[in-house]
């Protein structure tokens, strides 16, 4: 998720905030980091894959565009999900939601 959080602060407007949130759901540690960034639009978020920039010529980017599509592929490595909601112009946020073993399960005093 550390890719992701640079990706929200780097693609963020300055001085805007980004949020960062974890939560354990039903035996899942869930992730999620918020920005009110640019966004992307559904087809940019389905074409996320290795070396893709969207926009490139008409807002610079640094880096190979490689960031998420590590962040989803080592997630789904260690049986997790990665799922973004975006919209343009509106922020865009990235959840990853991981399995916890039994042990590591919080548990709730009755």
């Amino acid at each position: 998720m550390e890719e992701a959080i640079e990706n929200a602060f780097k693609f963020s407007k300055s001085g805007s905030s980004v949020r960062v949130e974890s939560e354990v759901i039903a035996g899942s540690f869930c992730l999620s980091c918020t920005d009110g960034g640019r966004g992307m639009n559904p087809q940019q978020i389905a074409e996320i894959g290795a070396y893709m920039q969207f926009d490139r010529q008409v807002h610079e980017q640094q880096g190979s565009g490689l960031g998420l599509a590590i962040v989803k592929l080592l997630a789904e490595l260690h049986g997790g999900t990665l799922s973004i909601r975006s919209e343009p112009d509106a922020g865009t946020t990235v959840r990853m939601t991981l399995h916890l073993a039994a042990d590591e399960v919080p548990q709730v005093a009755a």
